[in-house]
């Protein structure tokens, strides 16, 4: 048995004291090894088993989306190939340093720091082979054994602790069912590894006798808190000083510190002149970030001209507290928002539901360990601690720091994720808070308690409802569903208001839902020919990110025009009253719509269609909307709503105000920029394209995709999982003609499509393979995929990009076939349950088109 098993039994649980040395005094030593040791082993066996089953389980029967390699796991799983083969080459006695020292491996492994890649790299180089994307799953299961082995580290911590076995192993079953470590151990980020480490340097930490051996390990594990987590290198610096009580002791925590850090520095200072001590997580970008009020401390791209300014400062804390001094109470509020961010809601940024538990519920159980977690804490630190001997001392205050610990990201701009790795060592708290219950004179005197009754209640108030507070006095949102024949109708009145000059180009913003893009619109009582539409048609900025949005959406179950963003439809300027009231009504024709609404009628605050926020995202249980709440620039206008409810005549005031707004743009000039009333010149009237040119037109040949697909029976092309793995592509390149001179491109590709034997997914990809120094750009319009059954199908896939996105030289068209959803099989290759698919007339339209872009215009909102 190891020391570390060896410390716990000294320790017997005290239910089982008096049994035990009756146990001994009459069968022997024997007896004792048996009442002590194996059952304390038994139960950590136990714990690690159930966890494990359930982390397997749910990743079983877990249906795709698959998420183990979303988001930033590419590049993990790319760093840790990379470093693989390095170790590789080592052990075949030809090391390839350019694997290693390469400009975008450093880049990138700067960021992500050398534990968590290099971690996995050395499993992976043990069983002699470099990871690929085919193998998630053992990803997931690699990941599954280190969840499994934290809830039997929380049952040993717990257990040394209290004392009680039983408590013990409670919270490390605790640990292992918490549906947020399950979803973490199917996703190949760094949570699930920076628990195992951080619980394998308190376990090391919390022996009762430290050698020159133990300290060294410890600070290896601290070592390596320091390079994953950079926020919780105060805790684990503290934790290592109190280690140091002897010459030997210090030296080991000393030489095992340098030689896990030390490495990492020297190759910083190899590869960029400058050598580091932690993962490079742009701390001056991230305290600009957090203290910027004017997007609510949140993560947002693109980045706000206040963050961008303040990013590259070398003295990075001079912001924040900046604002602390002369915004104090916004910075209080923002803070208080932060907390609920980080403590208040379950990590669950997939939004996934648990064996069925839909992600809305899983918040209360989350809060219910919250609750217990700080009871405990808070019980330990007003007085707990003196009923407790010095080992079990120096255990809970460990605990305790590494909990505080994670409060510095309130400086940054934090989310449920970064509080995660706090969940572990308040599972141990929670078990801790149950002992103190089952034995009343371990809990703290009567003064102590009250404190700590004070304590947990005024944090509890401050994690639950600490946004609710902060946000007191802002509008509430409202949302307005139009069932079939429904009007919403909005009063925009201009009077008295400045209008800019040169007048570009004019668009109605509604922020609602996609119902919407089937609405009718109408102006001052004319009706718009054209329907709403994405605001990524009119804004390139706005159409970069859709990468981002489908990234986003995919591994969420989102389809990308289900995030909530401005729909914009165009509208000429002889329509407005440019200086009186004008009549917006929207109208549901074809199914329900929403439309939403600020409570406050007077309220200047409407979403802004230029950030988005990965943040919003996750942090909210019930919510898609990716964007913040910021300030329109134009002066106050008189705004009215109302809903017609169909068949009644009457119009039922809203009592707040619709998000429905003028977007003006204009061009910027010398002289005078606001025109006065009546003074409205050169304001074009027609939205015909400025320049129009004759559209290319092909249809696609069975000979212009691999030999495996060509399909000669119908005259098209035919996919499915055995084509799919014989094939070398899976689409067709047609070159495109040169270019005009253009803002944007029009792309539109139909055909029929159908499945044999039986109704399955189709997944089709259409992009533009551009010119010089830019990448490929998938259409955002691409499905997930199309549904196909027997019969033939018509699709139709149309989108408009901005060609500044495509960059110059040379442009082919590219279109795709996947026997599925095609993102899980780019991402994760194809599965046994894929269709078999036939297409045929394919054809496609290319043409060019110039628009006002939102993104360059000067735009003023009313």
């Amino acid at each position: 048995m190891n020391s570390t098993l060896a410390n716990v039994v000294d320790h017997p649980p005290e239910g089982r004291l008096d049994e035990a040395r009756q146990s001994e005094t009459a069968q022997g030593p024997s007896a004792h090894n048996r009442a002590f040791k194996w059952p304390g082993i038994w139960h950590g066996v136990g714990v690690f088993a159930i966890s494990l089953s359930i982390a397997l389980l749910f990743q079983q029967l877990a249906e795709p989306p698959r998420r183990a390699l979303c988001f930033d796991a590419r590049q993990y799983l790319s760093n840790t190939q990379h470093i693989c083969d390095f170790v590789l080459s080592v052990l075949h006695g030809q090391p390839t340093l350019e694997l290693v020292t390469n400009r975008p491996f450093v880049e990138a492994i700067l960021t992500d720091g050398p534990v968590f890649p290099g971690f996995f790299a050395g499993i992976f180089a043990l069983a002699g082979h470099s990871p690929s994307i085919n193998e998630w799953r053992t990803i997931q299961c690699i990941q599954s054994v280190l969840h499994a082995l934290s809830a039997s580290m929380v049952f040993l911590l717990s257990f040394r602790f209290t004392g009680n076995l039983r408590i013990g192993t409670l919270s490390g079953l605790l640990w292992g069912a918490y549906p947020a470590a399950v979803f973490w151990s199917a996703v190949y980020y760094t949570e699930t590894t920076v628990v195992f480490f951080l619980l394998l340097f308190l376990v090391l930490f919390s022996q009762k006798v430290h050698h020159f051996r133990s300290s060294f390990c410890s600070a290896v594990a601290a070592g390596a808190i320091i390079l994953l987590k950079p926020a919780l290198v105060p805790a684990a610096v503290l934790s290592c000083l109190s280690l140091c009580g002897t010459r030997k002791t210090f030296f080991a925590v000393a030489l095992g510190l340098i030689l896990t850090v030390a490495p990492w520095a020297v190759y910083t200072k190899f590869t960029t002149g400058q050598a580091r001590f932690t993962a490079y997580r742009n701390p001056s970008f991230n305290l600009a970030m957090g203290a910027d009020s004017e997007v609510d401390g949140c993560y947002v791209w693109p980045g706000t001209p206040l963050t961008t300014m303040f990013a590259q400062d070398e003295c990075a804390i001079a912001f924040p507290l900046a604002q602390w001094q002369f915004r104090t109470a916004e910075c209080l509020r923002m803070s208080a928002r932060k907390l609920s961010c980080l403590l208040g809601s379950e990590s669950n940024d997939l939004r996934q539901s648990y064996f069925g538990i839909e992600p809305v519920w899983l918040n209360w159980p989350h809060r219910l360990l919250i609750v217990s977690g700080f009871a405990g804490f808070m019980w330990f630190i007003f007085g707990g601690f003196t009923r407790l001997d010095r080992w079990r001392k120096r255990v809970g205050f460990s605990l305790a720091i590494f909990i505080a610990g994670h409060l510095t990201y309130v400086l940054f701009t934090p989310t449920a994720r970064y509080g995660f790795t706090a969940m572990p060592l308040l599972c141990i708290f929670a078990g801790y808070a149950l002992h103190c219950l089952a034995n009343k004179n371990l809990l703290p005197r009567r003064r102590g308690l009250i404190l700590a009754a004070v304590a947990l209640t005024a944090w509890s108030v401050l994690l639950f409802f600490g946004e609710t507070w902060a946000r007191r006095n802002e509008p509430t949102e409202q949302a307005h569903q139009l069932l079939l024949g429904e009007t919403a109708l909005k009063e925009i009145d201009l009077a008295n208001t400045q209008i800019p000059q040169n007048i570009e180009q004019v668009l109605l913003l509604i922020d609602g839902n996609d119902g919407v893009n089937s609405a009718e619109v109408s102006i001052n009582g004319t009706v718009l020919n054209d329907h709403p539409a994405h605001l990524r048609k009119f804004s390139s900025r706005v159409y970069d990110r859709c990468w981002d949005l489908r990234s986003l959406g995919y591994p969420m179950g989102i389809l990308q025009d289900q995030f909530r963003q401005w729909k914009a439809v165009p509208v000429a300027p002889s329509l407005i009253h440019w200086h009186g009231k004008n009549t917006v009504t929207v109208s549901s024709k074809v199914g329900s719509c929403t439309i939403y609404s600020n409570q406050d009628p007077l309220s200047r605050q409407i979403l802004s269609p230029d950030y988005c926020s990965v943040n919003n995202v996750s942090n909210s249980p019930d919510s898609v909307d990716p964007r913040i709440v910021s300030q329109t620039p134009s002066a106050r206008v008189h705004q009215a709503s109302m809903i017609h409810k169909a068949p009644s005549a009457n119009l039922t005031d809203t009592k707040d105000s619709l998000r429905i707004a003028f977007c003006v743009q204009f061009s910027p000039s010398m002289s005078a920029a606001i025109a006065p009333a009546g003074a409205i010149k050169g304001a074009s009237t027609s939205l015909a394209p400025a320049d129009s040119t004759t559209p290319f037109e092909y249809e696609f040949r069975p000979s212009d995709f691999d030999l495996f697909m060509q399909d000669k029976s119908i005259h098209g092309i035919r996919t499915n999982r055995h084509v799919m793995r014989a094939a070398q592509r899976m689409g067709g390149l047609v070159s495109l003609p040169p270019a005009p001179t253009t803002s944007h491109m029009t792309v539109k590709v139909t055909g029929l499509l159908r499945s044999q034997g039986k109704n399955g997914k189709a997944g089709i990809v259409v992009a533009i393979l551009p010119g010089r120094g830019t990448s490929s750009l998938t259409l955002a319009a691409t499905p997930d995929y199309i549904q196909a059954d027997n019969n033939w199908k018509r699709f139709v896939i149309e989108d408009r990009i901005p060609v500044e996105l495509l960059g110059q030289g040379k442009r082919s068209l590219y279109f795709a076939v996947y026997p599925g959803p095609w993102l899980d099989i780019c991402g994760y290759g194809p599965g046994k349950k894929m269709s078999d698919i036939q297409l045929k007339e394919i054809r496609a339209r290319i043409s060019y088109e110039s628009y006002r872009d939102l993104s360059h215009d000067r735009s003023i909102f009313y």
